[in-house]
């Protein structure tokens, strides 16, 4: 079997999709090839994960997908849902002059809103290395290993990547940087997507990282920076537009 044949396989033996001959057939290629068996091993990891956070894998998602407005990204972990729950935002205080401005910012970014390679695929399966290197971070991250998870991804920018890659790498790199509190290089890893793949980046993707660049801003205490990047996305029409509104007029009201 190719390296794609046995990538779709394996998604197949995970969804209990396999006969007993064709399971014999994919344990022989992973004795003989040890890169399989931890390919096997990453989704397997990953798809518990999901389980256990009571997502459904493998079905599409209007916010995971990258090549269609149906089948964006099939295992992007950010979704609709999480990011609501995400953006619960302290707008009920009252801003006062001895208020710190970090105060009003998200206290972490959740992480099931990193993002996945396309591991389970029906048609056109890529089992890249870099691939499942990316998805190893992902599972190490949702698994508690945060530090690890961030030197994988650290490794990988040196690496040749395609667009889709460069998009996960920086994206998960500036999530597990905001919530370690190294907001410089999360806001320069957010920032290499909005002015280098403005384009390219899905919408849902390059409306998180303005909204999480503004939260940024205030964690830094650079409350003109954030208002301006609070401003921009009040005057889309992105799903962040009411509440970057709502924060608006907490910070400027004082």
């Amino acid at each position: 079997m190719t390296e794609k044949e046995i990538s779709k396989q394996i998604t197949r033996y995970i969804n209990g999709a396999l006969t007993e001959q064709e399971e014999d057939l994919l344990w022989e290629e992973f004795l003989e090839n040890r890169k399989y068996y931890d390919l096997f091993e990453t989704e397997l990891n990953l798809t518990d994960l999901f389980q256990n956070k009571k997502f459904r894998v493998g079905e599409s998602d209007n916010h995971n997908s990258f090549n269609s407005p149906t089948n964006r990204y099939s295992i992007a972990i950010a979704s609709i849902a999480a990011l609501i729950l995400t953006s619960v935002m302290l707008y009920t205080f009252i801003f006062q002059s001895n208020t710190q401005p970090g105060s009003y910012a998200l206290s972490e970014i959740e992480l099931t809103q990193m993002l996945g390679s396309d591991i389970f695929r029906d048609e056109n399966p890529d089992t890249g290395m870099l691939d499942q290197q990316i998805n190893r971070a992902l599972s190490l991250a949702l698994s508690g290993n945060g530090e690890e998870a961030t030197e994988i991804l650290n490794s990988l920018t040196s690496e040749s990547y395609t667009g889709i890659q460069k998009i996960r790498i920086h994206y998960n790199l500036g999530i597990l940087a905001y919530n370690e509190g190294d907001f410089d290089l999360s806001l320069n890893n957010f920032l290499e997507l909005t002015e280098q793949l403005p384009e390219s980046t899905p919408e849902y993707i390059f409306e998180n990282t303005q909204w999480y660049i503004s939260n940024v801003y205030l964690q830094q205490g650079q409350i003109d920076k954030a208002i301006q990047q609070l401003r921009t996305i009040e005057s889309g029409d992105g799903s962040y537009k009411t509440r970057a509104a709502n924060l608006l007029s907490t910070l400027t009201e004082n």
